[in-house]
């Protein structure tokens, strides 16, 4: 549970991050451009995030990365499901997708993407 705890808090911070980056770039690129950017560094801090505090373990990025992408295309799929099979008001349609999306992650990334990966060392004090 302690995991799921980090990796959702993990999932604000992230969210945060990235749109306060993408708010910035903003003001000096196109928004196509910026939401490129933003969602890059958002994987990339995600990545770091994730194995050095959440799962303590150095995992793939290359298999990270992929998951993303996929997990990107499983929340616009749901999303468009719910808005146009099922009717659902554009605001609310992601709801469903997001905790799909956050919890498929979290099971994907624990038990494939940093599971057989060396352990970060713990600093003692």
């Amino acid at each position: 549970m302690r995991k799921l705890l980090l990796y959702g808090a993990n999932g604000l911070l992230n969210t945060l991050v990235t749109y306060m980056v993408y708010l910035a770039l903003l003001r000096v690129v196109d928004f196509r451009v910026a939401l490129v950017i933003a969602y890059g560094l958002g994987v990339l801090l995600a990545y770091v995030v994730n194995g050095a505090v959440v799962f303590r373990r150095h995992g793939s990025f290359a298999f990270f990365a992929a998951v993303n992408v996929a997990l990107l295309g499983v929340n616009v799929a749901i999303t468009w499901a719910f808005v146009d099979l099922a009717g659902w008001r554009r605001d609310l349609a992601p709801l469903p997708a997001v905790l799909t999306v956050f919890l498929l992650g979290f099971l994907i990334n624990k038990h494939f993407v940093f599971r057989h990966h060396r352990r970060i060392p713990t600093t003692s004090r």
